[in-house]
């Protein structure tokens, strides 16, 4: 029988069999392993693409390798930053990001990658807390923008990663609808099962952020619960999510408001201080051109 333990910031880990949760063996992606594939011939654009090539500022991963929820056959999801051209910040050009779909590889403007990190946006947040091994830098300007993520760190988190936890939920609840009808669409289960998952992943990334001030992208700690998420547990028989998950969500749904009451970060950003940051970095990119 499933066992929901409690605290008094709201739901710690559920486990279907209590004596037998261990941390299971998990296979973590290495710097080389991101290097050779950073590497290989179908990734010739972040050299040759003008836009990237010379003005990479940092690749890292994203998705389940990130978070350490990957499975056997997970894509290989590759992000980062690229600086910004002299024509693009002194002239009139532009570019944002550059999407390569048969890799799955997004690359970000720094000026755009600044709006989304001002805004609390969570996959850009998530860039920059993932392990120093794990985020190939391509100029010293990388070390300026990690050493001052914390400038980017509010209580507008609340809405960007709470706001997103909270519309997984809902969106769960619909799979599960689905899935009710449909018991032989495996497909949509594993969509369901995924989406439960990286909402409680969300979920516990922003109780790091509120009440340690801490960006932790990988989630090794809690290894165990988010797979048994991904794995189904968390699915009843009748394809519906189960009580337990409207449980975590009320539950961490408190937690959420408690930590918003009570986090040492500030309501916004200090602008101004971001702004210093920008100039100093968009400077050193001026410098190399």
């Amino acid at each position: 029988m499933g066992v929901v333990y409690y605290s008094v910031m709201g739901v710690l880990f559920y486990c279907s069999d209590v004596n037998n949760l261990k941390r299971k063996e998990v296979v973590k992606m290495t710097r080389q392993e991101l290097q050779n594939v950073i590497d290989s011939k179908p990734y010739n654009f972040l050299r040759t693409n003008p836009h990237l090539g010379k003005h990479l500022m940092f690749l890292t991963i994203g998705g389940s390798h990130a978070y350490e929820t990957n499975v056997e056959g997970s894509d290989v999801d590759i992000r980062g930053v690229a600086l910004n051209t002299e024509h693009e910040l002194l002239g009139m050009d532009t570019f944002d990001h550059w999407v390569d779909e048969t890799t799955d590889t997004t690359v970000f403007s720094f000026n755009k990658a600044v709006k989304l990190m001002r805004s609390g946006n969570p996959n850009m947040l998530e860039q920059l807390g993932n392990a120093d091994d794990l985020v190939i830098s391509y100029h010293p300007a990388t070390k300026l923008l990690m050493d001052n993520k914390k400038l980017f760190l509010s209580r507008q988190v609340v809405y960007s990663f709470g706001g997103f936890a909270d519309k997984l939920f809902k969106k769960a609840v619909t799979l599960g609808e689905w899935c009710n009808q449909h018991p032989e669409d495996q497909i949509t289960k594993k969509r369901m099962n995924k989406t439960i998952m990286n909402m409680i992943r969300l979920y516990l990334m922003v109780f790091d952020i509120l009440e340690k001030g801490e960006i932790i992208t990988n989630r090794a700690e809690n290894h165990d619960l988010l797979m048994m998420a991904r794995n189904g547990e968390f699915q009843a028989a009748n394809g519906y999510i189960k009580h337990d998950v409207k449980d975590f969500h009320k539950e961490y749904e408190k937690r959420l408001q408690y930590d918003k009451a009570n986090t040492a970060l500030p309501d916004t950003i200090d602008r101004n201080r971001v702004n210093e940051l920008v100039v100093t970095i968009n400077r050193m990119a001026l410098e190399m051109t």
